[in-house]
């Protein structure tokens, strides 16, 4: 029946294959379907559950036997996802799982614009309408669909535990394990699938990767993949019964947080689903791309009140993921909760942590020494969370006490709690300041710049107590976590691995631009980024950031805000005449920049031979009011942040990264 109530109705659409005739058989793909609709009927919300299977049969049977409305073809998937849309009004929840086999398909038409020309486009195999065949559901086929119901206010999450990888590892053998990927030559389409109503994205400060894979990047909607674009999706045994590992772990994990009644972050879910799975294959990474400002399960929420760094367990050794190139220490301590340790508040609950101190520091990576014994119960925990408590790094960012500060004693010891910021009276001699504070008159609080000018468009007005102000203490500990990760860079970088990538800046014309130093544009220019992987087969992991003028922070590899990374695959392993990887961005001037003529962005590009996370270093605007003034010194900066600490050498599986920062200054010239 369908619901037509005030709040927002849950739709779920569950599909799973194990009969196949030309592909090897699964047997994990309908136990995945039963065991989240089994899931989603105890939910307190009544979720309108459709499912389409396909059992194993005999050998001896041509069809699955379950009745064919049933069968996931097609057209009946495309039925179903019209069914939601013609009935669900707008705000609503849909869920969609598929969990079969997958592959690329190439395209061979000339005419069609989107697409992976290099590598194909993800592709379901699923069941032809006769059940006695397999046909591919194309991406570019189901995102239309999905953009259907965006387009209609739909808030929508798709799973896809399965491969679409098979070209890069159709080969592959993994003992004691099914691989979700097809085995066939790869297939391809002369692209007869609509695609005049599949639009681009806009041309903003979002990143548009080129060659497009439509699938993969979603436009208004949340994907969970089983794994990386070259990694294979694996089948697991639990208990007699087999499972698709991603639903496995997501189920498993949806669940300890309805018996804890604990409610977390997506990203949190996403880093617990990766702890997991690495826990039983490493090389499987699940990937989620597309929106984070939405959760299908109620015991997910929106936005993270916290910031946590994953924490995996690996033999016996609790390894905190991230390293040098996020800015960690010897010696910096962190708290550690359990994946389902409640975030829904601004204190998390005590007694269910417990600290730890690193110990040693890889390039993404970094040991940790347990400081108090652990709770029994938590002994058993394969993914921790880590929330910093202290950080001893020798380079936090300095801001200076003007003398008409009265009170110096009392910001500094407010600041040292924080990890990034740090005071010094005016009376300390020999120190270089990034910032400093006046009051003058005791009115309002200023910040200038290290040039003292002022570089916030507005005044703080001081306590009445003549105390500290938390309004100017978050500022300046918000500019501070700014220009220190601005500043993060490796100062001795391996050849070697600087030798395995390319990238250059293109203009319009999509020529090289021709600069050194600062890459002085024009407001509304889209500027083109193009990374080649020149490796003879290591996957490499770009992030890339733009550091705006008003102290915020986004990831340009990864839509909707969240941080992520894109994979770049070997040229080698793709068609001589495949297109190098692209990202594209529009520059402007802020409006409150406009009489100033011309504002300063930071792109800063990472590259790692591992797949790691950069989403700590995400931060909001500011305020739309601020700007950093003309002098950033960021040559000063770099020169003193992050010394050499290097510990890997030469090629191989050791941990790399490259870390670059261009300087893009955009012109407004007034019409």
């Amino acid at each position: 029946m369908i619901h037509r109530g005030q709040k927002p109705h849950h739709w779920a659409l569950l599909i799973g294959i194990n009969f196949y005739v030309e592909e090897v058989p699964l047997k994990g793909p309908v136990n995945d379907v039963e065991l989240m609709q089994e899931y989603f009927r105890r939910d307190k919300r009544k979720v309108d559950i459709q499912v389409l299977k396909a059992s194993s049969t005999a050998v001896d049977q041509p069809h699955p036997p379950e009745n064919p409305a049933q069968w996931p073809t097609v057209s009946n998937i495309e039925s179903s996802i019209e069914r939601i849309k013609d009935n669900a009004q707008e705000g609503d929840f849909v869920y969609i799982h598929f969990s079969g086999h997958g592959t690329r398909t190439l395209l061979t038409n000339p005419k069609i614009k989107h697409g992976h020309k290099d590598t194909g486009d993800a592709t379901l195999i699923v069941l032809g309408d006769d059940g006695r065949r397999e046909e591919d559901l194309n991406g570019r086929f189901l995102a239309i669909r999905l953009k259907w119901l965006v387009d209609k206010g739909l808030k929508v999450t798709l799973v896809l535990d399965c491969c679409y990888s098979g070209h890069v590892y159709r080969h592959s053998k993994v003992p004691g394990a099914i691989i979700r990927t097809s085995g066939r030559a790869q297939p391809t389409s002369s692209s007869s699938y609509p695609t005049s109503d599949l639009s681009r994205a806009p041309y903003m400060r979002n990143a548009e990767v080129s060659p497009e894979d439509w699938l993969l990047k979603p436009a208004g909607y949340t994907i969970l993949t089983a794994c990386g674009p070259h990694e294979v999706a694996r089948e697991v045994d639990v208990a007699g019964q087999t499972h698709g590992a991603l639903t496995w772990f997501l189920h498993e994990s949806l669940m300890r947080l309805q018996h804890a009644g604990g409610i977390v972050s997506q990203q949190s879910l996403h880093n617990h689903l990766v702890a997991r799975m690495h826990s039983v294959w490493p090389s499987q990474t699940p990937m989620c791309y597309g929106r984070t400002d939405f959760c299908f399960f109620s015991d997910l929420q929106v936005k993270a009140n916290h910031k946590f760094v994953l924490v995996e367990e690996n033999r016996q050794k609790l390894v905190l993921q991230a390293g040098r190139a996020h800015g960690i220490y010897e010696g910096d301590e962190y708290a550690l909760y359990p994946f389902d340790a409640s975030e829904n508040s601004t204190n998390l609950p005590p007694g269910k942590s417990f600290r730890a101190r690193v110990s040693s520091v890889d390039a993404i990576t970094s040991d940790l020494d347990v400081l108090e014994p652990r709770d029994t119960a938590m002994s058993n925990e394969s993914g921790w969370k880590a929330k910093a408590l202290t950080s001893i790094s020798p380079h936090k960012i300095k801001a200076g006490l003007l003398d008409s500060i009265g009170n110096p004693s009392q910001w500094e010891a407010a600041a040292r709690g924080s990890h990034f910021l740090e005071f010094h009276a005016e009376e300390s001699q020999g120190r270089s300041c990034q910032f400093y504070l006046e009051s003058p008159q005791n009115e309002t609080y200023r910040i200038l710049d290290s040039s003292g000018d002022a570089i916030l468009g507005f005044p703080f007005h001081p306590a009445e107590d003549s105390g500290v102000s938390d309004e100017v203490l978050r500022a300046l500990e918000h500019m501070a976590t700014f220009k220190f990760i601005e500043g993060l860079d490796n100062r001795n970088p391996n050849p070697q691995f600087e030798a395995m990538f390319r990238y250059t800046l293109l203009d319009q014309l999509n020529s090289p631009y021709d600069f050194t130093g600062t890459l002085d544009v024009d407001d509304a220019t889209i500027v083109t980024l193009e990374f080649e992987n020149l490796s003879q087969g290591t996957p490499l992991y770009m992030t890339v950031l733009d550091m705006n003028p008003s102290w915020g922070i986004s990831c340009l590899t990864r839509n909707d805000g969240a941080a992520g990374y894109y994979t770049v695959l070997p040229r080698c392993s793709l068609k001589p005449e495949a297109p190098k990887p692209r990202i594209r961005w529009k520059m402007y001037v802020p409006e409150h920049l406009r009489k100033q003529g011309y504002c300063e962005d930071i792109v800063k590009i990472i590259v790692t031979n591992k797949p790691t996370s950069f989403s700590p270093f995400l931060l909001s605007k500011i305020t739309e009011a601020s700007h950093r003034g003309a002098a950033h010194g960021l040559s000063k900066l770099l020169a003193r942040l992050n010394p050499a600490q290097r510990s890997n050498t030469g090629e191989g599986d050791d941990p790399e990264f490259s870390m670059v920062n261009i300087i893009i200054r955009t012109h407004f010239r007034a019409p």
